[in-house]
């Protein structure tokens, strides 16, 4: 069985395959940039810069969402106090105490809102 070197060591300009000669004492050191997978520099940054319209893109989306959610987070919020409060004078007209007669009719509104 005839066994051949396969290099892994490439050059970045032709990506040709280099001798262990050409290392320093023949031992390679890993250093500096790894060459690129795609060979093909029009199609490397075509994909570079979708990816950079893309990232502009989710960034401005995740802005706008987050003051969107401040906006609505806060109406949300007076909402909900809103109907709790409903439901406080609504529930303390079921009480049974003696309450005045204005209390009474304006609990009744209330609970007829409700």
């Amino acid at each position: 069985m005839n066994i051949k070197e396969v290099s892994i060591f490439k050059t970045k300009s032709d990506m040709t395959s280099m001798s262990k000669d050409s290392f320093k004492d023949g031992i390679p050191e890993l250093g500096g940039a790894v060459p690129p997978i795609i060979t093909d520099i029009i199609t490397a940054n075509s994909i570079t810069e979708n990816a950079e319209n893309a990232s502009g893109a989710l960034d401005a989306f995740n802005s706008g969402n987050f003051f969107l959610m401040l906006i609505l987070g806060g109406s949300m919020q007076q909402l909900w106090g809103m109907i709790r409060a409903v439901q406080m004078m609504s529930l303390s007209a079921l009480v049974n105490i003696k309450i005045p007669v204005n209390l009474f009719i304006f609990l009744g509104i209330c609970i007829g809102f409700s």
